[in-house]
C-alpha cells in the first residue's frame, strides 16, 4: 500500500502542479503598468500633436489678421488720401500719403509700397524706392488686375527689399487699390515676422492650456478605470487559481482513493488467491486430497470473481459509462450493484422519460456516485434508497441511507472534499446540493437540478 499511496499522493501532484502555469500577481501588475505606460505615451503624443496643430492654426490666424489689417488700411486710410497725381510722383500727393503713414502704428505696419501696373513703385515710405521699377510676379499682377489679397514671407534678397534689415524677416500682404479715376494700383504692407509670431503665441496661449487641461482630465478619469480593471483582473486570476487548485486536489484525492481501493480490495484478494493455489498444489501430493483441492479452487474462483467485480466497479469510477447510450436509469442501477453484493438492501426509482442535457445527466450521476460510495465505504448502512423525481421543471436526486451518519459541519469519516467539490460543480451548473445528516441517524444527499422547458 505504501508504494501505491505514495505514487498517488506525491508524484502525480508534483507533475500536475509543474505542468499548470498559474498567473501570478506580478503578471497582473505588469499588465496594469503596461496599460498606464501606454496611456501616458498616448497622452504625450496627443499633447505634442495638439500643440503643433494649435500653433499652426494660430500662425494662420495671425496672418489672416494681417490681411484684414491691410485691407482696412488700404480701403479706409490710403484710399481716401490717394490722388491720381501720385502716378507722376507729385510731391504733394506723396506728402499726403506720408501723413497717412505717420498715423500708422509702426509696430503694426513696418513698410508700405504702392505699385503701378508696370511694376513701378509710385509711393513708399522709403522714398529711395519711389520711381524705381521692378518686375511683378504672376500672383501680384493677378491681384492688381482682379483684386483679392495674398500674404507671404518676404524674400529680403529681392532688389526692392534691399533697404530692409537682413536680420528682421518680414511678412508682406498685397491688396488692390484704385485711384479716383479708376486706375488700379497694388498696395503692399509689410509686417515684422516677429510680430506675427507674437500674435500667434497670444492665440496659442489662450487655447493650449484648455486642450492640455482636457487631456489631463481625460488621463485622470482613466486612472479609476485602470484600478477597477486591475481589481477585476486580480479577482479573475484568484478565481482561476482556486479552480486549478481544486482540480489538482480532486485528482489527487481520486488517485489516493483508487490506490486504496486497489490495495485493500483487488490486491488483497489476488494475494489470497495465490495462497489458495499454493495450498491446493501442496494438497495434491496427499492421498484423499481431492475434496480439499476442490474447496481451495472453489475459494480461489470466488476470490477471482470478487476481484473482477471490484475492478469493474473501479473502471466505472475512473471512466463512467456513456450516459447517452446506456441511459441514466441503467447507469444508476449499476452504481447500486456493489451495495447489493455487500449485502446492503437497495431500492431504486427513476423515470425513464427525463429530458436532460448531457451536463445535467453527468451531474446527477456524479451526485449519485458520491452518495452511494460514501454509504458503502463509510456509513456501514444496511439499506440505501436512491430516487430521481421530476416536479415543476426541477429534477431531484435523493440518496438516503440508514448508516452511522456524521456532522456535516465537522470532521468525520465521510469524504468532505468530494462533497465540497460536488457542491461547487452543482452551483456552477445552477444546481443545489444539500446534505442532511447527524451521528447515528443516517445521511440524506439531495441534489436539485433545474430543467428548462
Amino acid at each position: 500500500m505504501s508504494t501505491l499511496a505514495g505514487l498517488a499522493a506525491s508524484g502525480g501532484d508534483t507533475a500536475l502542479e509543474d505542468d499548470i502555469s498559474l498567473t501570478r500577481p506580478n503578471a497582473t501588475t505588469a499588465a496594469v503598468l503596461r496599460f498606464a505606460a501606454g496611456g501616458l505615451a498616448a497622452l504625450v503624443v496627443l499633447a505634442i500633436g495638439a500643440v503643433i496643430v494649435l500653433r499652426d492654426n494660430a500662425r494662420a490666424e495671425a496672418v489672416r489678421d494681417a490681411r484684414e489689417t491691410t485691407a482696412f488700411v488700404a480701403s479706409a486710410l490710403f484710399g481716401p488720401a490717394l490722388d491720381d497725381s501720385v502716378l507722376t510722383s507729385d510731391p504733394l500727393a506723396i506728402a499726403t500719403l506720408d501723413d497717412v503713414v505717420a498715423r500708422l502704428d509702426p509696430t503694426d505696419v513696418a513698410r508700405v509700397k504702392v505699385w503701378a501696373n508696370d511694376g513701378t513703385i509710385v509711393y513708399s515710405d522709403e522714398h529711395r524706392l519711389i520711381g524705381q521699377r521692378f518686375e511683378l510676379d504672376d500672383s501680384e499682377a493677378a491681384i492688381l488686375r482682379a483684386g483679392g489679397s495674398e500674404a507671404e514671407v518676404s524674400d529680403l534678397r529681392e532688389p526692392e527689399n534691399r533697404f530692409e534689415p537682413p536680420d528682421q524677416p518680414l511678412v508682406e500682404v498685397y491688396q488692390q487699390l484704385t485711384t479716383p479715376n479708376g486706375t488700379p494700383l497694388l498696395f503692399e504692407a509689410y509686417y515684422r515676422d516677429s510680430d506675427v509670431d507674437e500674435s500667434a503665441s497670444l492665440i496659442s496661449r489662450r487655447f493650449i492650456p484648455v486642450v492640455l487641461g482636457a487631456l489631463v482630465v481625460f488621463a485622470i478619469v482613466q486612472i479609476p478605470l485602470g484600478i477597477k480593471l486591475a481589481r477585476r483582473m486580480r479577482g479573475a486570476q484568484l478565481e482561476r487559481e482556486a479552480l486549478l487548485r481544486q482540480a489538482i486536489e480532486a485528482q489527487s484525492a481520486e488517485r489516493r482513493r483508487i490506490a486504496a481501493d486497489l490495495h485493500d480490495g483487488v490486491v488483497q484478494d489476488l494475494a489470497g488467491v495465490s495462497y489458495t493455489i499454493v495450498a491446493a498444489k501442496d494438497a495434491l501430493s496427499e492421498e484423499g486430497s481431492e475434496r480439499a483441492v476442490a474447496r481451495s479452487l472453489d475459494d480461489a474462483a470466488r476470490a477471482t470473481r470478487r476481484g473482477i467485480q471490484q475492478l469493474r466497479t473501479l473502471l466505472v469510477d475512473i471512466y463512467p459509462p456513456n450516459l447517452r447510450e446506456t441511459g441514466l436509469p441503467a447507469a444508476l442501477r449499476d452504481l447500486l450493484a456493489p451495495l447489493a453484493n455487500a449485502g446492503v438492501h437497495t431500492t431504486f426509482s427513476c423515470p425513464d422519460d427525463l429530458a436532460l442535457s448531457t451536463e445535467q445527466e453527468a451531474l446527477l450521476y456524479r451526485g449519485a456516485h458520491e452518495g452511494v460510495r460514501n454509504a458503502l465505504r463509510h456509513a456501514q448502512a444496511r439499506s440505501v434508497d436512491l430516487q430521481v423525481t421530476h416536479h415543476d421543471g426541477q429534477v431531484t436526486l435523493t440518496v438516503r441511507d440508514d448508516g452511522l451518519g456524521f456532522d456535516p459541519r465537522g470532521d468525520g469519516p465521510i469524504d468532505h472534499f468530494g462533497l465540497r467539490a460536488l457542491a461547487d460543480i452543482a452551483a456552477a451548473s445552477d444546481g443545489c446540493l444539500r446534505i442532511d445528516s447527524a451521528p447515528k441517524q443516517g445521511t440524506t444527499l439531495r441534489l436539485d437540478v433545474g430543467v428548462t422547458a
